[in-house]
C-alpha cells in the first residue's frame, strides 16, 4: 500500500546531513553545497531531531504492542458494541510503527521541504548529531546521505577555547590556568566520544558515508568530483565554490586576549592528552587533511 511518503518527491526523499564538531569548518562546507542548484542546506537546529529519533527507537522497540493494537483499532472508529465489548488492548491506536515511521519522515520532509522545488534536495548541517540520530536518519530516508567533517583535534579545541564568546584564561594565573587545563581535557574526551560514535557509524554504512578534513576547505585541495559525486550529481562550476572559499565570512577564529604562549599551551596541554585507544585510527581515516 503506498504511504505519503512514497507520495512525495524522489529529491525530497534523498537528504543530505553534514556532521563535525563545532570549530570545523560546517558553516563553510554547508556554504559549499548551496552553491550547487540542486541542494539547499541548512543550518543547526539545536538537534530538535533527537526526540524524534529516540522516538522511531521507541515504536521499533513495541513494534508487536503497537501492531496488535492497530489490528483492532477499526472497533472504535465503527463504533460496534459488540466489538467494543471484547476490546480489551491496553495498545489501542490508530498507528502502527510503520505508521508512525511514515508520519515522522513525511513530517520532517515537510519541514526541511517546504518551499523548495520538487527536484531540489535539502539537507543541514549539525554538531549534536552522533551514530544513533543517523542511524535513525537511515531507517526514515533509505537514499540519505551523509557528510562527516572533522578538524585536528588540537586546532578545533583551540578554536573554541579562543572564540570571542568565551571567557579568557591567563596560563599566568595558577587558578585560571587549572580552568583551562580541565577544559583542554573535557574537550578532548568530547572529540573523541563524538567522533569515535561517527567513525562507527561511517564503518557500519561505508557507501553512505564521505569523510572530509578541514584542510580540504581550501581551494587548492577542494576535491568537488568526490564531494558532489557522493550525492550522485555533478559538481557545480569551480568558479563559485572558489568564491565562497576565498570569502571565509560569519565566523571570528580567536579572541584578541589570547597571546602565542597561551596558544602553545593549549597545543601542549592536547599533546600530553592520555587519548583512548583508536584515537589514530580515526585520525587516519580523514587522511591528511585532517
Amino acid at each position: 500500500m503506498a504511504t505519503a511518503y512514497d507520495q512525495l518527491p524522489l529529491a525530497h526523499r534523498s537528504p543530505v546531513v553534514v556532521v563535525s564538531a563545532s570549530r570545523s569548518g560546517s558553516t563553510l562546507l554547508q556554504r559549499v553545497l548551496n552553491t550547487h542548484n540542486k541542494l539547499t542546506i541548512w543550518g543547526e537546529h539545536f538537534g530538535l531531531l533527537g526526540p524524534l529519533m529516540q522516538s522511531l527507537w521507541l515504536a521499533q522497540r513495541d513494534e508487536a504492542n503497537l501492531a496488535r493494537g492497530f489490528e483492532r483499532h477499526t472497533n472504535i472508529l465503527t463504533s460496534d458494541p459488540a466489538a467494543l465489548a471484547d476490546e480489551a488492548n491496553p495498545h489501542l491506536n490508530p498507528f502502527d510503527a510503520a505508521g508512525y515511521q511514515d508520519f515522522l519522515a513525511t513530517s520532517i520532509v515537510e519541514l526541511f521541504a517546504g518551499g523548495i522545488p520538487d527536484d531540489v534536495r535539502w539537507g543541514f548541517k549539525e554538531i549534536r548529531y552522533r551514530k544513533s540520530e543517523l542511524i535513525q536518519m537511515e531507517r526514515l530516508f533509505p537514499e540519505l546521505r551523509v557528510i562527516v567533517l572533522a578538524r585536528r583535534p588540537a586546532d578545533q579545541i583551540s578554536s573554541m577555547l579562543r572564540a570571542p564568546w568565551r571567557p579568557y584564561h591567563d596560563s599566568n594565573d595558577p587558578g585560571q590556568r587549572a580552568q583551562m587545563e580541565a577544559k583542554v581535557a573535557k574537550m578532548a574526551s568530547n572529540w573523541h566520544t563524538q567522533y569515535a560514535s561517527l567513525h562507527e557509524y561511517a564503518s557500519i554504512s561505508p557507501g553512505r558515508v564521505l569523510r572530509i578534513g578541514y584542510g580540504d576547505l581550501n581551494t587548492d585541495r577542494m576535491d568537488l568530483d568526490a564531494l558532489f559525486g557522493h550525492l550522485g550529481i555533478e559538481p557545480p562550476p569551480r568558479a563559485a565554490v572558489e568564491q565562497v572559499l576565498a570569502k571565509k565570512v560569519g565566523s571570528s577564529d580567536r579572541s584578541k586576549r589570547w597571546n602565542d604562549a597561551d596558544k602553545e599551551l593549549v597545543y601542549q596541554l592536547i599533546t600530553e592528552y592520555e587519548w583512548p585507544e583508536g584515537h589514530d585510527e580515526i585520525i587516519a581515516s580523514f587522511g591528511s587533511s585532517i
